[in-house]
């Protein structure tokens, strides 16, 4: 698309993996289809999780160049304060429906990266993830719903 934009050659359509929610425009079809947001996420990752249904149901995800978009919210220059909220992209992936067996990977995944990080001597990293290993734990009922 960027060398289509360059050479002013642009086409109606283009297919993405993502685009973030504020600019979708869905079929009521899909909606009927993928479901509406999943509760789990009040802000940040919502968007993820959906396309990763859309997926999963065989959709896909598509950019009109030609379209203009305005999010209505606060428009500031400045950057979103991402500290106040939670990362939730480990959860993003167990949640993904493509990915199969996800919960247990992710586990695994943070496990391995405690150890090192304890073997590395760096403790705060150690104490971060064995707290996110702890959440994911007790979220688990949520997260393979």
């Amino acid at each position: 698309m960027i060398s289509d934009l360059y050479f002013q050659t642009l086409k109606p359509l283009y297919e993405l993996d993502f685009m973030n929610a504020a600019h979708w425009l869905l079929p009521r079809n899909t909606i009927e289809t993928v479901g509406g947001f999943n509760p789990f996420f009040f802000h940040y990752g919502e968007d993820n999780e959906y396309v990763n249904r859309v997926h999963f149901h065989k959709k896909k995800v598509f950019l009109a160049p030609e379209s203009k978009v305005v999010h209505d919210g606060k428009q500031s220059l400045q950057k979103v304060d991402y500290t106040k909220y939670e990362d939730l992209r480990i959860e993003t992936n167990i949640m993904n429906p493509n990915l199969p067996n996800a919960f247990q990977l992710e586990k695994k995944a943070l496990l391995q990266s405690m150890f090192k990080n304890f073997f590395l001597l760096n403790i705060k990293k150690t104490k971060d993830i064995f707290n996110k290993y702890q959440n994911i734990s007790k979220k688990s009922d949520l997260l393979m719903k």
